[in-house]
């Protein structure tokens, strides 16, 4: 690699994308430059908006309300390797407590709003770029990067700003998140007034909903409980919990008059509760993966991997519910040894109901009584997540336990394309819904909101939505209900080829490719890339100078975590080797105008 700056003896390195992943490659970046003695570094940092560090999913001005869905101990700015940070950093638990004058332990366990996210990101972005050396000179542009352009070794950058003249850059880490899926489904439906394809910010986006209108709600999962919150709470309702623990929601009467959210497979989230955790004891497909780990074998994900997961699940239920009954089951034997010790529990057991992961999976919900069915689950599933060593919380863990494992599996293309299509399409919304939910306060209100009416999941499973002239219907089992504005309450995960977006723009085509087999609204997942993040050519050739970082890796690493820094972290390498090869040009220049 050479560099090609504008100037004389001057590198530009670009961040493209400066939520937490953008964040986190800064940080790394100037950690491995601090020590290096060299002429002026130039640091480009891009973002669609100032809130650099934090982006839109942890804007420090969004309401309280919007809260994370795991505790303070799981959120760090520390890195996890070498070299040391620049600056003293501490954990999101340690902030806390130092601003709240509360115990770390305490912390730890505390659900926070995501805008405390965001200010502690923020904050440390600020600090970051005060104790960067003196050599690194930091440009924030506030724009959006629409297409690269490749010269031999160098590209440059075409932006929103007019004013913006791209330099030459040497090197770039892209980290946009979901920023090209959100873009491509606001263009999709910018035609239809009565559509908000996109809920955040939700004091913006959602404020022209009138007071008691009728809402239809595509989502239900996280993004759809923020909408609701926003349409309820956001509008002056308050809650109220009782001395036995009952929350009740009192309307402000500037909600809603009903909400109908649903899906097209009708299944709710599952609440967490991270003080009642479960311990990992069945390991089934960690064994298998480890077995299989030198093969090259092409696996088929719901042939050769579904059935060893649902294994781990049964193993895990029983050996809670065995527990309960004084018993215990020796989870090292066959599993075939094990399903004749449950059979036999069974029989010594008769009254106790038999698990099927299916019943997990697929919840069976009576589709004459959904907004009843659905109100149900939810309070029985508060209920087990308050339970000490749940069965049924061990069996939906198996998932968050197995998936660094699966993660071996994908990232080293051992899915089949159609199996890996399928389960990107189906399995990975099912097992996040079970695995990843909500604090179990957000339920409690989603409970409250329902028993006053306004939250009603008469149509969750699939409605048929009709659309004629100014009147839109939702219609299930022949009952229909007009509705006056839908929200899509998704976080979109793909982007269409023909879209004008970062990755299919044309410059940009020689630069990324996706796989063939994807279909029309899937680009975003199948991106082709290696496993340290280097996108892949239309010739089949590696651009070493380009590392992609988070979702734009999705295609190839599974699960990017926004808040992870040692989930697939091809950024840590990156700055890595952007610091070797300014040290090798420093000793051997080869800097040209």
């Amino acid at each position: 690699m050479s560099f090609k700056p504008m100037e004389q003896n001057a590198v530009h390195i670009g961040i493209i994308g400066m939520g937490p992943k953008g964040l986190y490659g800064f940080e790394r970046l100037l950690a491995n430059l601090h020590a290096i003695e060299c002429d002026t570094i130039h640091i480009h940092l891009f973002n669609i908006s100032k809130l650099f560090g934090s982006g839109w999913i942890y804007d420090p001005s969004q309401p309280d309300f919007l809260k994370m869905n795991y505790p303070n101990k799981f959120i760090s700015l520390k890195p996890h390797n070498n070299p040391p940070e620049i600056c003293p950093i501490k954990s999101f638990s340690e902030w806390q407590a130092d601003k709240n004058q509360t115990a770390i332990e305490d912390e730890n366990f505390n659900i926070a709003a995501r805008a405390e996210v965001g200010k502690y990101l923020f904050h440390y972005f600020k600090k970051l770029c005060f104790c960067s050396s003196n050599n690194l000179k930091i440009h924030k542009h506030v724009t959006e990067v629409k297409s690269i352009v490749k010269f031999e070794d160098h590209y440059l950058l075409q932006t929103l700003d007019p004013h913006f003249k791209s330099p030459h850059f040497s090197s770039l880490l892209i980290t946009t998140g979901h920023s090209p899926s959100i873009t491509s489904k606001i263009n999709s439906i910018k035609d239809k007034k009565d559509t908000i394809p996109f809920i955040y910010p939700v004091d913006r986006k959602l404020n022209s909903i009138k007071p008691n209108s009728v809402v239809a709600c595509k989502g239900l999962g996280l993004t759809a409980i923020d909408a609701i919150l926003a349409l309820t709470e956001g509008r002056g309702g308050t809650f109220y919990t009782d001395n036995k623990g009952k929350m009740s929601f009192h309307t402000s009467g500037k909600e809603p008059l009903k909400i109908y959210p649903f899906s097209i497979s009708g299944n709710p989230i599952i609440p967490r509760n991270y003080s009642q955790t479960v311990s990992q004891q069945s390991f089934f497909f960690k064994k298998f993966v480890e077995n299989n780990t030198s093969s090259s074998k092409l696996l088929d994900f719901e042939t050769d991997l579904l059935p060893i997961i649902k294994q781990d699940m049964v193993c895990e239920y029983y050996f809670q519910t065995f527990k309960k009954y004084g018993e215990s089951l020796n989870l090292k034997q066959q599993f075939n040894h094990i399903e004749l010790d449950i059979a036999n529990f069974h029989l010594k057991h008769p009254t106790v109901q038999e698990f099927k992961p299916s019943d997990l999976l697929y919840p069976d919900f009576d589709s004459n009584f959904l907004n009843l069915q659905l109100q149900v689950y939810w309070k029985g599933w508060l209920n087990e997540i308050q339970t000490s060593n749940s069965s049924l919380v061990a069996a939906a863990t198996v998932w968050k336990n197995i998936s660094d494992d699966f993660n071996i599996l994908y990232s080293n293309n051992r899915l089949t394309s159609s199996s890996k299509a399928t389960f990107l399409n189906h399995y990975f919304s099912l097992f996040n819904r079970i695995s990843y939910g909500p604090p179990m306060s957000n339920i409690k209100k989603m409970l409250a909101i329902a028993e006053q009416g306004i939250l009603d999941f008469s149509f969750a499973k699939n409605p048929q939505i009709e659309e004629s002239g100014k009147i839109s219907k939702l219609t299930r089992n022949e009952k229909s209900e007009i509705f006056h504005v839908m929200i899509d309450a998704r976080i979109p995960r793909g982007y269409n080829k023909n879209d004008s977006v970062l990755f299919t723009k044309n410059q940009a085509k020689s630069i990324f490719t996706f796989n063939r087999t994807a279909s029309k609204y899937n680009y975003a997942n199948t991106l082709i890339c290696n496993s340290n993040g280097n996108p892949i050519d239309t010739y089949g050739n590696m651009d070493i100078n380009i590392t992609l970082y988070g979702t734009p890796t999705e295609g190839f690493l599974f699960d990017n975590d926004s808040l992870s820094r040692k989930r697939n972290d091809t950024a840590s390498l990156w700055a890595n080797n952007v610091a070797e090869l300014i040290q090798q040009n420093k000793q051997t220049p080869i800097y040209e105008k």
